[in-house]
């Protein structure tokens, strides 16, 4: 798999968890670059909204076996940081909720639940989205090159890369108002039926649901 560590010359991505692209601070400190939970509310995970893996999964994938210069070459010249606020935020981890009552308000999914789920869970999700918003239009734009279509551009995968950030932000927090938001949630726990984990699961509805949880 394909990473970029902000320092190879002619590069502005950066797609790894260490080194440094001079977009902020340190970029393997980015624990430093998400506002985190209350103090002593811990563990909590500094989560790639993108996830580190499903960033650069091209690499990975049969389909795109064929266009993995051109995808490089895009993803090389787009000035993006996997590691800087946009693409942070601050998740609980399990026991987060159970030892800090008071954390039982947050209204956000724990980072250990329907996380790598390898069917539906988040990071496949996110994956996903990657398949329809970016590579498979860099592919398009490769494939039709000869009826002189415009090709798929840097500007146009920093565009969907700030949409996804936004997007899936925006997804982590409805999860965490589901079942009428996790303190709601939590005092409903014994269920196998009445989903009161989703408010505690990163994945979508349906995969959530599919995936039961005794207690937390």
């Amino acid at each position: 798999m394909p990473h970029f560590n902000g320092s190879e010359a002619n590069t502005k991505i950066h797609t790894t968890k260490v080194g440094n692209c001079g977009k902020g601070t340190t970029c393997s400190e980015y624990r430093n670059n998400t506002v985190p939970l209350p103090s002593g509310w811990e563990p909590w995970e500094a989560h790639h909204i993108l996830c580190y893996q499903s960033v650069n999964a091209y690499g990975e994938k049969q389909q795109y076996k064929d266009v993995l210069d051109e995808i490089n070459d895009c993803y090389k010249l787009t000035d993006w940081c996997l590691n800087q606020p946009p693409n942070m935020v601050a998740l609980p981890r399990k026991p987060v909720y159970r030892n800090f009552p008071a954390a039982r308000g947050l209204n956000l999914p724990c980072h250990d639940v329907h996380h790598n789920l390898a069917i539906g869970g988040y990071r496949d999700e996110v994956t996903k989205a990657f398949i329809k918003d970016i590579w498979n239009p860099i592919k398009a734009a490769v494939d039709n090159a000869a009826n002189s279509n415009t090709h798929f551009t840097p500007a146009d995968v920093l565009s969907e890369l700030q949409s996804l950030e936004k997007s899936f932000r925006a997804k982590l927090h409805s999860r965490g108002l589901r079942s009428g938001g996790t303190l709601i949630a939590w005092a409903n726990q014994g269920s196998l039926t009445n989903g009161w984990w989703l408010a505690f699961s990163m994945a979508a509805d349906a995969v959530a649901m599919a995936n039961p949880l005794p207690t937390l």
